[in-house]
């Protein structure tokens, strides 16, 4: 297991927050796999399933039993995790902005121009080209904000993933995930080993959030370019709701850690 720390931008003098990243299995795998959880700090299901779930890599990763990397990110938003205001704990928005964390992610303006000026005949050639463009336009990105410098760095961490997977919670809920229409036949063997009740699927749900900055992206680069200039299907992208708040157990973090390793196991990571 490989840890990282990424500082993030100071909201004021003297203070400082970092994200910390664990990566598992061969770094130059041709598989790699995004998870993260808690986006929104206050969805303690979430996290705790990522908790255990660190353990597990870390023994599979020592059986030498991963086929592909595995970045895990337990705790994605150190700086909602720090809100509280008159004792109550306050994650999903940033209390310097009003922003939803799990909002308006970059949506890559430039990017359709320059690959219609980049990419060539070769659909293979073209993902790793589409990546790289991906990265070069993250670079370029300066952050004024702590916030901002937190969305980009789970951008840069997530953005040439195969498969991306979002923890979160409802505040009363069934076990139930978020994917794209072009997703689902990959995320539905997940539903299956999640036992999810409800499956809610969107092309474009219009708010830009972490699983769809990814998997929008590709799917507008699809219908846009020529046949001449083929665009792979791109990286399976999925927001998996882990029932609600108050559904804080080691029993079902377990269940949903489970799950997540027997769907790994399926797609051969």
């Amino acid at each position: 297991m490989n840890q990282q720390t990424i500082p993030l931008l100071s909201a004021t003098p003297g203070t400082h927050r970092e994200l910390t990243s664990f990566h598992f299995g061969p770094a130059d795998a041709p598989q790699k796999v995004y998870i993260q959880a808690s986006l929104h700090a206050d969805e303690t299901p979430a996290m705790l399933t990522a908790v255990l779930l660190r353990a597990q890599l870390a023994e599979l990763e020592a059986q030498g039993a991963l086929a592909a990397q595995v970045v895990l990110v337990p705790l994605a938003n150190p700086v909602g995790l720090n809100q509280h205001v008159l004792g109550q704990f306050i994650g999903r928005f940033d209390l310097a902005s009003g922003r939803n964390f799990n909002r308006h992610f970059h949506a890559f303006p430039k990017l359709l121009a320059r690959a219609k000026e980049t990419l060539g005949a070769d659909v293979d050639r073209n993902r790793e080209l589409i990546r790289q463009l991906m990265r070069e336009a993250l670079d370029a990105q300066e952050p004024l904000t702590e916030f901002d410098s937190l969305q980009l760095a789970l951008l840069r961490l997530s953005h040439d993933a195969d498969l991306i997977i979002d923890l979160h919670c409802s505040l009363e809920a069934v076990m139930h995930v978020y994917t794209s229409e072009a997703g689902w036949p990959d995320v539905e063997p997940l539903a299956r080993y999640l036992g999810s009740r409800a499956q809610l699927l969107a092309t474009d749900s219009g708010a830009q959030a972490f699983d769809e900055a990814h998997s929008l992206l590709w799917w507008q680069l699809r219908q846009q370019m020529p046949a001449t200039q083929p665009v792979p299907a791109g990286p399976t992208a999925v927001t998996i709701e882990c029932r609600g708040q108050r559904d804080v157990s080691w029993e079902t973090a377990q269940q949903d850690a489970d799950a997540l390793i027997d769907y790994l196991r399926w797609r051969g990571a």
